[in-house]
C-alpha cells in the first residue's frame, strides 16, 4: 500500500498595503488553520506587481501549524486564488498569495504559470520545485525566484524543516 507523504504548508504573501496583508492573514487562517510561524517582512526587489499591488512591495512567509498531505497543493492553490479575488479592488489584486509545501527533501510552490521545469497538477495548476535539501541545507533550484535564494529565506526554510522532521 502506498503512503501519502505529508508536508508543512506555507504561503508567501506579497503586498504593499498592510491592511490587505492583515486581511490576507485572516483569510489564510480561516482557510488553513492557525499559524506556527510568521516571518519578518522583506522588501521584494521587483516592480513586476507594482501596477496591481502598489509599492513598495513587501514579502512575508507564513507557515501553518497543521501538517498536510502533499497532494492537496492543487486545491490549496485554487483556494488562495479565490482569496486573492475576494480581496481585489476593481479587479486588481491587493495581495499575491503563493502557497507551497515544505517537505523534508524539497520546497514546492504552486503556480498557474507553465514552464519547462514545472509539473502539471491539473485544473490549471503547476508544481515548481524551488528549493532542494542537499548537504545539510536548502539550495535554490535552477529557476528559483530570487527572493528564495537569499540566505535569510534559506535559513528560515531550514528551520521550519527541522520543526517538520520532529513532527513526522
Amino acid at each position: 500500500m502506498l503512503s501519502r507523504p505529508r508536508a508543512l504548508l506555507f504561503s508567501g504573501i506579497l503586498y504593499a498595503d498592510v491592511d490587505y496583508q492583515k486581511r490576507a492573514l485572516e483569510a489564510l487562517t480561516s482557510g488553513f488553520g492557525p499559524l506556527r510561524h510568521v516571518s519578518k517582512e522583506i522588501v521584494w526587489h521587483s516592480d513586476h506587481y507594482a501596477a496591481e499591488l502598489g509599492s513598495p512591495i513587501m514579502r512575508q512567509f507564513v507557515f501553518f501549524r497543521d501538517i498536510i498531505w502533499q497532494d492537496d497543493l492543487r486545491d490549496i492553490k485554487n483556494l488562495t486564488r479565490s482569496m486573492e479575488k475576494d480581496l481585489a479592488v476593481d479587479g486588481r489584486r491587493k495581495v499575491n498569495l503563493d502557497p507551497g509545501i515544505l517537505a523534508p527533501a524539497r520546497v514546492v510552490l504552486a503556480t498557474t504559470k507553465d514552464y519547462a521545469h514545472r509539473i502539471y497538477l491539473g485544473e490549471g495548476i503547476f508544481a515548481d520545485t524551488t528549493l532542494l535539501f542537499r548537504d545539510g541545507g536548502f539550495r535554490p533550484a535552477e529557476f528559483a525566484y530570487s527572493d528564495y535564494t537569499q540566505d535569510s529565506v534559506l535559513n528560515l526554510f531550514s528551520s521550519m524543516r527541522e520543526e517538520l522532521l520532529r513532527e513526522l
